[in-house]
């Protein structure tokens, strides 16, 4: 979606309060239900319905002219921050309060003075409508994508050669209009003579009707043919058939990231992967806010009939060849989930990991016991216990730095890069709230060493002993692992289990046999023996990415605000031991 700028030419759009001391300045960045000058062949008008849910995804900053390079006058994020957004029956209203800063002092003196009288916003289109007027069109904003910047300017004049649109949508409304135009001349010309003679003679006899006029006419295709959705996708599907294929590209997370800062329509393949993102997010009822969204889970041999490019991806090598009506998608998509959990103590130890939509109570059940019987005996009827455990979506964020002169680079070890910090940002997250110890709140889950104190005693080959004990006790017979931090390792390694045979508590990455993963995620000291089947690790939607060129511009550097959602759950407390040794 390209980035677009739109002005209010009113005066009365902007004021500044000119009581006393107050620095405080408001304004329209948009009004509803009015339409605008002509924008170069047409007009437009936004409907109240484009800002819904825009703001919580936005990240806005209030400029000048614009112009980052020049400071920031104030900044709305997450709901709050010093610029105020507020949409009432007239449009979206902003005010904030000019800094004291020499950027600050120039606006606020500029709208006092009238030198600075109206103000222009920045923004993207997720949805719109198209309709012919005459010789012009009438483009209706039904949904804004996201929400840049609102800035008081100097000059807002309307002008079509200075106006930023993303004439995609027109142009797939044109191209609807002049296929209807040219299947209607091909029927007329396939027409039989017989039958043109005999409608033309039918015609003769109808009484007069009004005459029919270019408007009416242009008026009568305008009902007929449906607007196009202004979706990348969806807009490329109008110059496809149903089984042509798609360019052959691989997916650039580097490439799409620069066609975001630049303002550029994302190619095939970005527009393809941030179209099953969007998708996810959706289905999995997250908030998105970004303009690149990464589904968090591929199958390569999974079926997408739905593809609005008509391509089908096969789901074994004998469809592949036999077609099955559509090609191969050549897309490599972007896959999160799996080098993620394999990056992780979560793959080591063997903890479930579910790709879920919305919030979930995941049924667990304990099973029967079996008893002794007679040959005739009844068996005695004993009902197993059924509970749940609930997993909401819950925010992972992260900022991620990235020079602009690292964002041209094109080689193959570039991209791998920055899809593994990525990555690794979101799994080291992850993997310090699990094994944590902080307590539980309505946006992170409870860290499994919460409440775990400090043991009294030394730790010692008995220790270890009653452990395992501890969970036979309690019936966990699954495969058990040690996670162990480094220096509770470096302890393990050097403690002897008795005094005459020389050998350690811990040798060759083993406990007395049992498996122990070392990680600097675990708490100094801490260690969890346990079944690690019984750890439900949730991903909820996609990972949604906002890409910020403004907040470092100075340093010459964008930042990627990424979100991701996730949530963690364990079945049987029980099937761990948690202990901080001394």
């Amino acid at each position: 979606m390209k980035r677009e700028r739109r002005n209010i030419t009113s005066p009365l759009e902007l004021r500044a309060a000119t009581e006393g001391d107050s620095r405080h300045i408001e304004g329209y960045a948009l009004v509803f239900n009015t339409r605008s000058e002509d924008l170069g062949g047409f007009t437009e008008v936004i409907s109240p319905e484009a800002v819904e849910g825009v703001l919580e995804r936005s990240d806005v900053m209030a400029l000048l002219n614009h112009d980052i390079n020049r400071g920031v006058l104030a900044r709305f994020r997450n709901g709050g921050g010093s610029l105020k957004l507020e949409v009432d029956d007239k449009g979206l209203r902003y005010s904030f309060d000019a800094p004291n800063t020499q950027l600050g002092d120039e606006v606020l003196e500029g709208v006092k003075r009238g030198d600075i009288t109206g103000s222009s916003f920045a923004f993207t289109v997720e949805a719109e409508e198209w309709q012919k007027e005459g010789e012009g069109y009438l483009r209706t904003i039904k949904q804004f994508g996201q929400l840049f910047d609102v800035s008081p300017v100097y000059n807002p004049a309307y002008l079509a050669t200075s106006v930023e649109v993303d004439s995609r949508g027109l142009d797939a409304y044109k191209e609807s209009l002049e296929k209807r135009s040219s299947e209607e001349s091909k029927e007329e010309e396939e027409k039989d003579p017989e039958e043109e003679k005999e409608e033309k003679s039918g015609e003769e006899k109808k009484d007069e009707g009004p005459e029919e006029t270019k408007e009416n006419k242009d008026n009568e295709e305008d009902r007929n043919v449906q607007p196009p959705v202004n979706e990348d996708v969806k807009k490329r599907n109008n110059n496809q058939t149903p089984h042509k294929q798609m360019k052959k590209e691989k997916f650039s997370l580097l490439r799409a990231i620069r066609s975001a800062v630049e303002n550029q329509p994302f190619d095939d393949a970005a527009s393809y992967v941030i179209e099953r993102g969007r998708d996810e997010a959706r289905k999995a009822g997250v908030d998105f806010r970004g303009s690149i969204l990464l589904p968090l889970e591929y199958n390569k041999e999974q079926r997408f009939e739905d593809n609005p490019n008509g391509i089908i991806a096969s789901q074994t090598p004998a469809e592949k060849v036999a077609g099955m009506g559509g090609e191969v998608v050549p897309t490599e998509l972007f896959d999160i989930l799996g080098p993620l959990y394999d990056q992780s103590f979560l793959s080591d130890v063997g903890a479930r990991m579910l790709n879920l939509t919305g919030n979930v109570e995941i049924p667990l059940y304990s099973g029967v016991e079996a008893d002794w019987a007679s040959e005739i005996e009844t068996a005695k009827e004993v009902a197993g216990k059924f509970k749940t455990i609930k997993m909401s979506p819950k925010r992972i964020a992260v900022s991620l730095p990235i020079s602009k002169q690292f964002l041209i680079q094109t080689s193959p070890s570039a991209e791998a890069l920055i899809r593994q910090d990525l990555i690794k940002s979101i799994s080291n997250c992850l993997q310090a709230t699990i094994l944590g110890d902080k307590e539980a709140t309505d946006t992170r889950p409870e860290g499994l060493m919460h409440g775990v104190n400090a043991e009294t005693g030394a730790f010692n080959f008995q220790s270890v002993v009653d452990w395992e004990a501890d969970l036979e006790s309690a019936k966990i017979t699954g495969e058990k692992k040690y996670v162990i931090s480094p220096r509770t390792k470096a302890l393990m390694r050097t403690t002897k289990i008795d005094a005459g045979s020389g050998l350690m508590v811990m040798q060759n990455n083993e406990v007395l046999g049992v498996p122990a993963i070392s990680t600097g995620f675990m708490k100094p000291k801490g260690v969890i023996l346990g079944d690690w089947s019984n750890l439900y690790v949730g991903s909820f939607g996609a990972v949604d990415i906002v890409v910020d060129p403004y907040t470092r511009a100075n340093k010459a550097q964008i930042v990627l605000h990424v979100n991701a959602w996730f949530d963690y759950v364990v079945s049987r407390p029980e099937a761990f031991v948690k202990k901080v040794l001394k």
